[in-house]
């Protein structure tokens, strides 16, 4: 457990500062999007990557070491009280470290839980109409419109009455069409389980900026007029926080935000600070899911192919197998005899 929450932390937050570092401030958010998602699955998918490396073992030669003469030592038969090892009293560290883990987590299951039931009250409870790939959620409160899944929650009496902007509309069926909502179940389901790691915290407020910046470039496709647009947003600014697990309209409404609606990036511009992130995540897999295993050399070999060590045993059989054996030479054509 140790091992996954340091490895997948150490990747999540490397991975976190290249894309704050180069890829925020970029007009990309096709990319970031998919860029995030990529750091948070991979990051928790690291730790259970192994790539053996293969070395050749190193021979050790063995030393000797002397051993000094040690005085011999005369014990009493009576061993004294405070001689006597005290029995280990038992660590319950661990018990209550997992116990308040334990605890906590399933307070933050019930309350994702509770999240979830509680848009399907609204559902079931207030009157719906279909709209284009969404479903209008029309509810009696005053509220800042917001999107969950394929539905799109807005007060009921300004949807009567037409008060809200088509480029409103716009914008949370961007948030529908894309499924940015599923985005947001990833991230708070691992936060319910890994709410110990404020990398997540982060990761989950990247994500939802960058659906921002998705669902107000789609809202200007419908409107050409930046400025008309972003005093539109200023309009619907609400300190009420909505459902946790929704896209809400005035997330995020800094100057970040408009900034980021008449900026451009360069292609070759953003090609380059795409390609940036490969040699972080090449890094990363060999630093953290690599392992050096020594592997035994292989025996040497003779000449004729044959392990060396067994080449000598051979060699000692057929001497043994000749030994004794008298050897006569006898050349009657060169007259040669060697005896």
């Amino acid at each position: 457990m140790l091992n996954f929450v340091i490895t997948s932390a150490i990747s999540l937050a490397a991975l976190l500062a290249v894309y704050y570092l180069l890829l925020q401030r970029e007009k990309m958010h096709r990319f970031n999007r998919v860029y995030l998602l990529a750091s948070v699955i991979f990051s928790m998918a690291l730790p259970f990557i192994s790539i053996p490396i293969y070395v050749a073992a190193q021979a050790i030669n063995p030393i000797a070491v002397p051993q000094p003469d040690l005085p011999v030592m005369h014990m009493s038969a009576e061993v004294p009280v405070s001689a006597i090892a005290e029995t280990p009293q038992a660590d319950y560290a661990p018990y209550v470290i997992w116990g308040l883990y334990g605890i906590i987590t399933l307070v933050l299951l019930f309350r994702f839980g509770k999240n979830l039931w509680r848009f399907k009250v609204l559902v079931t409870q207030n009157e719906t109409l279909p709209h284009q790939n969404a479903t209008l959620v029309l509810v009696d409160d005053t509220i800042v419109p917001y999107t969950f899944l394929n539905y799109i929650f807005i007060n009921k009496e300004a949807y009567t009455a037409r008060r809200i902007a088509p480029e409103l509309f716009a914008h949370e069926l961007a948030h529908v069409t894309q499924r940015h909502t599923l985005d947001i179940l990833l991230i708070e389901s691992l936060k319910t389980v890994l709410w110990f790691n404020p990398l997540l915290y982060a990761c989950r407020h990247a994500i939802q900026l960058n659906h921002e910046f998705l669902a107000d470039e789609s809202a200007l496709k419908q409107s050409t007029d930046i400025i008309t647009y972003q005093q539109l947003l200023l309009q619907h600014i609400s300190p009420k926080n909505t459902f946790a697990l929704a896209s809400s309209l005035n997330f995020g409404i800094t100057k970040k935000r408009f900034t980021m609606m008449t900026k451009t990036t360069q292609k070759n511009r953003a090609l380059l600070l795409k390609l940036a992130a490969l040699p972080v995540l090449a890094g990363l897999v060999f630093a953290l899911s690599t392992k050096t295993i020594a592997q035994q050399p292989l025996p040497p070999k003779a000449t004729n192919g044959m392990p060396l060590q067994d080449s000598i045993a051979y060699k000692k059989k057929r001497d043994a197998y000749y030994s004794g054996v008298k050897v006569v030479i006898d050349d009657q054509a060169n007259n040669v005899y060697i005896n």
